[in-house]
């Protein structure tokens, strides 16, 4: 082995040979390096258009979403600021621990449900009507009619 070693570094020709193929192979390793880099970086760019192709969709959806959304908050809204029904306060009676209110020409005491509401106080001048489900208060007041001459 030592001679075949010596006799390959005696012979010129097969010094620039040797010398040659060790430069190509280590081209060939630099070139593989930079073509692995090169693949590494066009499947990074085909990652960021495929997500630049998603970003219009998904930009849609958002819209469609927030409009959705917006028109739940006025359904909410309106259902919130819903017309509070005709009610006629005509007359509040209280003796003692009695207290009865007429509405819209009916009998009514704290308690007694009128519609959709609970009859939730009656004092001297007021009737406080509440919505169990909401919680809100609609207060009628007692006016007193002026006598017709």
């Amino acid at each position: 082995m030592q001679k075949f070693a010596n006799f390959l570094l005696k012979d010129r020709r097969v010094q620039r040979n040797l010398l040659f193929f060790i430069i190509l192979v280590a081209v060939a390793g630099i070139l593989w390096q930079k073509n692995k880099l090169q693949n590494e970086t066009i499947r990074q760019l085909e990652k960021k258009a495929q997500l630049a192709a998603k970003v219009p969709e998904l930009e849609r959806r958002l819209k469609a979403q927030e409009e959705e959304a917006r028109k739940d908050q006025i359904i909410i809204a309106q259902k919130n600021q819903r017309q509070t029904p005709n009610y006629a306060l005509k007359g509040i009676y209280i003796q003692d621990n009695d207290k009865y209110s007429v509405i819209n020409d009916e009998v009514y005491r704290e308690g007694d449900q009128l519609n959709d509401c609970v009859v939730a106080q009656i004092t001297p001048t007021e009737v406080v009507l509440q919505e169990p489900v909401t919680g809100r208060k609609i207060t009628l007041i007692l006016h007193e009619e002026t006598p017709t001459q």
